[in-house]
């Protein structure tokens, strides 16, 4: 993975458009990405950066894979197992205050 580093330019006018009083502030900005992903980031990068300076450190080795398609369709499964299982305590909730309410 890479980092990369730079300051992005912004003028701000705090007076009016009659008299301008124009500020130039500088913001820091910090990408990181994989290095497959440098060429493209590091073009907007250069784009944006205030006189054209940036910096790239090595910011580790990339992640690893998160496994074969079989153990990502498991766990994406498993997910939505997890998320019915959350919405139905959610709707248990919202019949519960439901009846409170008429109750009431």
């Amino acid at each position: 993975m890479k980092k990369i580093t730079y300051q992005l330019a912004t003028e701000v006018n705090h007076g009016t458009q009659e008299e301008p009083d124009i500020e130039t502030v500088l913001s820091d900005v910090v990408i990181v990405c994989l290095d497959s992903r440098l060429e493209g980031n590091l073009t907007l990068a250069k784009a944006e950066a205030y006189q054209g300076e940036v910096s790239v450190e090595d910011a580790g080795p990339d992640p690893a894979s998160s496994g074969d398609l079989e153990q990502r369709m498991t766990a994406v499964e498993t997910g939505k197992a997890d998320k019915t299982e959350v919405q139905d305590v959610w709707d248990q909730m919202a019949a519960a205050y439901q009846e409170g309410v008429q109750n009431a």
